[in-house]
């Protein structure tokens, strides 16, 4: 599949409104059009300025490169969350997609004489952006990098939990907050981010939608995110069912879950020329976060298809929370081409074609 089309979604009026509360609740209804049938919002950012009393709201759009779609336009209608919470009484601009309106805030926007929460009573984080990333490997895993304001000093993020609804495709993610009680808070805005990594395992391919405390993003899984780990048999081709067989990768610790094959950025086969002949597979890529490691990696191989597989697999600590950056490796294996016969044979390193030339038989060192 071609990689898919991002884009900033067509806004053509926008209409803030200000909720009847205290403190005052504030959201922007978009109005706005997509080019075809295909192409679908993709994510809602938003954040403040607040030098320039100005709050922005960024919808961008995504479309498979190579889809084939009925013409637009298709009206869309987005109902977003505004964060005023903290504001100082004054006029606000917000932009969506460079398209403005205002709104004034009469008094300052924070909670009057109000009680410290109990110790141990947790609420919804305010969340400003989400921002959704899909590391290269398979099954696919999805972070989802969130960042908002809390109203005060004292106040924490609290317990993440999660739940999904295949049927619906939707993800629903809830931030809780604590703050002790019985303490005097400063009336600040304090930034945070937390990154929460998405249970996606053995999600069908499609469309998904992450709310994560009421604001929305969106990924595609463009294939089933299913683990398959069963190996080919010998003297069986790849391309018939295969038996219910023990998986070749060794039992891994307790404490450590198999994610997958990893997805490589490529492969290079060296081979010497002496009696007995032998090879080497260099591959490369990158690891998704600080956690993940390679795990065992496990040969196989079919004489009569004249076929070898190497299989790399992913591995991660149970329940690890992991920082999203990306580290290259790169890995040398050793092929087992012990007591093979004269011939050319086709090597797979986790999906990757390669081949490998005998030019006599290959005896045992």
């Amino acid at each position: 599949l071609a990689a898919p089309e991002m884009g900033r979604a067509r806004v053509q009026s926008i209409e803030i409104v200000l909720l009847e509360s205290t403190p005052a609740q504030a959201r922007v209804i978009v109005n706005g059009e997509l080019p075809d049938s295909c192409t679908t919002i993709d994510a809602i950012d938003r954040g403040l300025d607040a030098a320039n009393n100005r709050l922005w709201v960024e919808i961008t759009t995504r479309v498979q490169a190579d889809a084939t779609c009925a013409a637009g336009p298709v009206p869309f209608t987005e109902d977003v969350a505004l964060d005023v919470a903290g504001l100082l009484a004054g006029t606000y601009t917000v932009d969506v997609n460079g398209v403005t309106d205002t709104f004034t805030l009469t008094v300052d926007n924070v909670p009057q004489n109000a009680p410290p929460a109990p110790s141990g009573t947790a609420t919804l984080a305010p969340i400003e952006r989400v921002t959704l990333q899909i590391a290269e490997s398979f099954p696919v895993q999805v972070l989802a990098l969130v960042g908002g304001n809390l109203p005060d000093s004292c106040t924490k993020i609290g317990p993440i939990t999660q739940h999904r609804d295949v049927g619906t495709r939707r993800l629903q993610v809830e931030i809780a907050t604590t703050r002790p009680a019985g303490v005097v808070c400063t009336q600040a805005l304090v930034p945070f981010e937390e990154m929460v990594p998405l249970d996606v395992a053995g999600l069908p391919a499609g469309t998904y939608t992450v709310d994560v405390n009421g604001t929305v993003a969106t990924f595609i899984l463009e294939q089933d995110n299913l683990l398959d780990t069963t190996p080919t048999p010998t003297g069986t081709s790849a391309d018939t069912p295969l038996p219910a067989v023990t998986p070749t990768t060794p039992p891994l610790p307790d404490d450590t879950e198999l994610l997958g094959i990893i997805r490589l950025a490529g492969m290079d086969i060296h081979v010497t020329g002496t009696l007995p002949i032998r090879a080497e597979v260099i591959a490369w890529g990158n690891l998704p976060d600080s956690c993940t490691q390679l795990g065992p990696i496990t040969q196989r191989r079919d004489v009569d298809a004249r076929k070898l597989w190497v299989e790399i697999p992913l591995v991660r600590p149970k329940g690890a929370v992991c920082t999203a950056v990306v580290t290259p490796f790169k890995e040398t294996i050793q092929l087992d081409l012990t007591g093979l016969p004269a011939g050319e044979y086709t090597v797979d390193v986790n999906g990757i074609p390669g081949s490998v030339v005998l030019g006599t038989d290959n005896p045992a060192p």
